[in-house]
């Protein structure tokens, strides 16, 4: 009987233990859009580079958010979510007061893609290949009035582009 009331007292008192404080959270819209390269081969019109530098709404484009304005590292940066854009390219998220960084997702699909393609592509440094995929696009901030995020991604022809410095295109010559 002795332990029963000591083991209820136990459970008792591990129950009315001060509740962790819960931290308020604040809505974040985000407005993805994007521009486009040209990748054909004769010059393009003034009306074609014009409708191309127009910007426009990028829909089902998925993000990773995490926690602080650093590289991504998978032992020291906090993952807060993904975000998937509506059809619309909006897309909401509710996060704590503090800096968040965006991750590309699609460059490390790139690299999934390319690291065993010997016959197009070279990498010329798996270092630097980690870096790029890691570094954040964006950094946002959130205030207690929450965040409205603008981003605008330019589609390149070839994304390996933006990490040229470490991927190499070999493969034939481009239109």
């Amino acid at each position: 009987m002795k332990k029963s009331i000591t083991a209820l007292a136990s459970i008792f008192l591990f129950t009315m233990q001060t509740p962790k404080k819960v931290e308020k959270k604040y809505a974040v819209n985000f407005a993805i859009t994007y521009t486009e390269s040209y990748c054909m081969g004769m010059r393009p019109t003034e009306q074609i580079l014009k409708e191309l530098s127009t910007p426009k709404q990028y829909p089902n484009r998925e993000l990773s958010i995490i926690k602080g304005n650093g590289n991504f590292n998978s032992m020291k940066s906090v993952f807060v979510g993904k975000i998937l854009t509506d059809k619309n390219g909006f897309a909401k998220l509710n996060l704590q007061e503090g800096v968040y960084s965006i991750i590309d997702n699609e460059k490390a699909a790139f690299y999934s893609k390319v690291k065993n393609d010997t016959i197009d592509y070279i990498i010329t440094s798996e270092a630097c290949v980690q870096d790029w995929i890691k570094r954040p696009i964006f950094t946002f901030t959130v205030t207690k009035k929450g965040a409205n995020v603008k981003y605008q991604f330019n589609k390149s022809c070839y994304l390996g582009e933006n990490a040229s410095q470490c991927i190499s295109y070999i493969g034939p010559q481009r239109p």
